[in-house]
């Protein structure tokens, strides 16, 4: 039996283009944060993109979207729609389990178009960013580093509001309550 390989492609898209592609990827995604979502994305890209150039990159297996690339471009630098003075966390939306061929892509990609240098903040530590992306620079044998910045604080909340305020004290619920 002949095995016919999934044709890989990597595009450059608009806003509309890509729009179902990209909030499909976020809405089945666990750790896509709100941040790289197309809606926020876009709205940050009209008030504050105005200097630097987009590039909204997608990976494809087939007809298949695997990975969207929301950066914008400043000379030969990518870095991602958004900032770290309006967004706590920003990534790459990423298929699970097709992080390789995403970043192959991505940095071949960039390669073309002459980027020489990726400046990806802020970024969770569980990012794909941060968990994929370093490894696939070392193969391509582009250097990458990782630094921390600053803390963000985090905390899981219950799923009501009830099953919230029962974590609290009498003297919590009650200071709520005024």
């Amino acid at each position: 039996m002949k095995r016919w390989a999934m044709k890989s492609q990597f595009d450059q898209e608009s806003f509309d283009s890509i729009y179902d592609s990209w909030k499909k990827l976020c809405d089945n995604s666990k750790t896509a944060p709100i941040f790289s979502s197309p809606e926020w994305s876009r709205v940050w890209w009209q008030q504050f993109g105005s200097q630097a150039k987009l590039y909204l990159g997608a990976a494809r297996e087939g007809s298949k979207t695997i990975g969207i690339a929301p950066l914008q471009v400043n000379d030969d630098v990518a870095s991602f729609i958004g900032g770290s003075d309006v967004c706590d966390y920003l990534d790459f939306v990423v298929e699970p389990g097709s992080e390789d061929v995403f970043f192959s892509q991505l940095l071949d990609n960039l390669k073309a178009r002459g980027i020489k240098r990726l400046e990806l903040n802020p970024l969770r530590p569980d990012s794909t960013a941060r968990t994929s992306l370093i490894n696939a620079a070392t193969k391509y044998k582009w250097r990458a580093a990782c630094s921390q910045e600053d803390v963000t604080v985090e905390l899981n909340l219950p799923p009501t509001w009830d099953e919230y305020l029962n974590l609290l004290s009498g003297k919590q619920r009650h200071e709520l309550n005024r």
